[in-house]
């Protein structure tokens, strides 16, 4: 096997070390924990510098950790967030301050908008004896050319002497990032596509994350650099194959961040791979009864295991296929009646509480519904073979760079030339007859935020905070009124699965106030998005997606839960689809 080519390797310096030899009074914002900002200050103190040292990263929501005079003599709490200097209507301030409405649910929170972009959130507590107390917090931020040519505003450290003596604080983790931006743009790639087998980046960072105690909320700084790094990459190599950003056609290697925390220097190495499937060994398969308490993702070796027994057990038929690197896709076949349906999982492999529930639902189907059935549980198996490799070190991370395959591309983009994952789908498609493809995905199930490129995941700006369980409807033309009913009915059975609907109203009611009003319509309670699309592989695409990136335990347990209740409600009602 071919060595690793390093393209960089390189520490830098702490910016806190810096602060550290300050000999003046100071207030500082950079990127740092808690823990090592205190630390800082009580250095500075003793040898008699009066510092305070704040969070450039979420700094309003570090506030309210920190320093806030919260207590129960608080009756309401008004936040009123500046305006975006190019964008007066944005609320990525109001992002920012996420998950505040959650946090501070026992008093009576209210956000309002400002004209001045003056980074300063001002925040109003009103006590119960009719005292007014005001506070200003700084959210510093500057304007900066991106990769891709564009300006956005962003997050930056910061440091203030005087009033008069104040400016931008270039930290160690914008200059790394800065850094590797600029190695990468700088480096002799190929013409062609794909530029590398595997590019691998990893980072090691000295900021802790945080668990905050609302739903699966943490303050993660380095899951935030993972996910800045891996979509600026992309979009650097989008730009380089000439392609507009946000294109899917994209297949320049795989990319992989492995950002990770310790306590030491920020460190960066970049090195040029062979690429390397993870080894798994020899798996048992789970029982129906196991597969219901499942409380983390299921690995890839689990995952065949437990199809191929169930496939046995069914008198299914293997129909496995095989990715573009050569790993196993596995998936099954059973007769039945046409048309059938087709069901896939994890086409996005760090999204995974869709293959349980696939798994799951399989004895019950066969039992109650006679009807052919194509079932691939693990649709991406390249990605699912580097998730499992990534939450080794962050198993609660969302880990976007497992979303796609060992090319970089969606399954979905792939051509249909092409015998690979997309392509077996399509075959189970054409040997079952399928009018319906139920698509189990996934979101993030806590915030998703790039600090260095704008702060909200550009392209998915309405991923970057949870609003529970909702559906997808695909159709062709002509099947509109079919695919209402569908929905209706379906979302009729999940209303009255409680642990669900009291989940969704909790995080609906938190991405109102953040977020504003929900992007769609909402029948029988649950948000839904229904759109023709005349080059469906299929009549009817459905596609779940329940916030379990990464979830674990009993958040985990309800989102396959709710899949499991989906996909029976689904079957309930393929009378709709079928007479379409």
């Amino acid at each position: 096997m071919a060595q690793p080519e390093v393209i960089v390797q390189q520490q830098f310096r702490a910016t806190v070390n810096w602060l550290a030899e300050q000999t003046k009074p100071f207030k500082a914002w950079v990127f740092a924990d808690q823990t090592t900002r205190r630390r800082i200050e009580h250095q500075l103190k003793g040898k008699g510098v009066k510092a305070r040292i704040y969070s450039a990263y979420k700094p309003l929501v570090h506030y309210f950790l920190e320093d806030a005079p919260l207590d129960d003599s608080i009756e309401r709490i008004r936040i009123t967030y500046p305006a975006h200097p190019s964008d007066k209507k944005s609320k990525r301030f109001l992002l920012e301050a996420f998950p505040l409405a959650g946090l501070l649910e026992k008093y009576q929170v209210e956000f309002r908008s400002k004209t001045a972009a003056d980074n300063f959130y001002e925040v109003m507590f009103f006590s119960r004896n009719g005292d007014v107390q005001i506070e200003q917090v700084f959210a510093p931020n500057q304007m900066q050319l991106d990769h891709a040519n564009e300006y956005l505003y962003s997050p930056c450290g910061w440091i203030q002497f005087s009033d008069k003596d104040q400016f931008p604080l270039k930290c160690e983790a914008q200059t790394l990032f800065e850094q590797l931006i600029g190695h990468l743009q700088s480096w002799s790639w190929p013409e062609q596509e794909p530029y590398f087998e595997r590019l691998k980046i990893q980072v090691d960072v000295p900021f802790a994350d945080l668990k905050l105690n609302w739903g699966e909320e943490h303050i993660s700084f380095v899951e935030a650099l993972h996910e800045d790094i891996y979509f600026s990459l992309i979009e650097l190599f989008t730009v380089h194959s000439g392609r507009d950003i946000g294109s899917r056609e994209l297949q320049p290697g795989q990319i992989v961040p492995e950002v990770r925390y310790h306590d030491g220097p920020w460190q960066l190495k970049v090195t040029l791979e062979p690429y390397q499937a993870n080894e798994f060994a020899p798996a048992k398969a789970l029982s129906n009864d196991a597969l219901a308490q499942v409380s983390e993702p299921l690995k890839p070796n689990e995952i065949t295991a437990t199809l191929t027994q169930l496939t046995q057990d069914l008198a299914g038929q293997p129909f496995d296929g095989l990715s573009r690197k050569g790993l196993n896709v596995p998936a099954s076949l059973f007769d039945g009646s046409h048309p059938g349906v087709v069901i896939t999982g994890a086409q996005h492999a760090n999204e995974t509480t869709g293959t349980c529930a696939a798994l799951r639902a399989l004895p019950m189907l066969r039992k109650e519904y006679p009807v052919a059935l194509g079932c691939a549980p693990m649709h991406n198996p390249e990605g699912a073979n580097l998730f499992h490799q990534l939450r080794r070190d962050n198993p609660l991370h969302m880990s976007h760079a497992a979303r796609y395959t060992a090319l970089g591309n969606d399954i979905q983009s792939q051509s249909d030339e092409q015998n690979f994952e997309k392509a077996l789908r399509n075959k189970m498609v054409e040997a079952t007859g399928a009018k319906l493809h139920l698509n189990l995905h996934g979101y993030p199930s806590h915030e998703w935020t790039r600090p260095f490129t704008g702060y909200s995941p550009r392209g998915f700006e309405l991923w970057a905070i949870p609003k529970g369980f909702f559906l997808i409807m695909r159709h062709r033309n002509g099947k509109a009124d079919a695919a209402r009913a569908f929905l209706e009915a379906i979302t009729q059975d999940l209303s009255q699965f409680e642990a669900l609907v009291s989940y969704n109203q909790r995080q609906l009611k938190c991405y109102r106030a953040h977020a504003g009003t929900l992007p769609f319509e909402l029948i029988n309670g649950f948000a839904c998005d229904i759109s023709v699309r005349d080059n469906l592989h299929v009549d009817f695409e459905l596609v779940t997606e329940y916030p379990d990136e990464t979830s674990v335990g009993a958040d985990f347990r309800l989102g396959h839960q709710t899949q499991f209740e989906f996909i029976r409600s689904a079957f309930a009602h393929l009378d709709i689809v079928d007479q379409a």
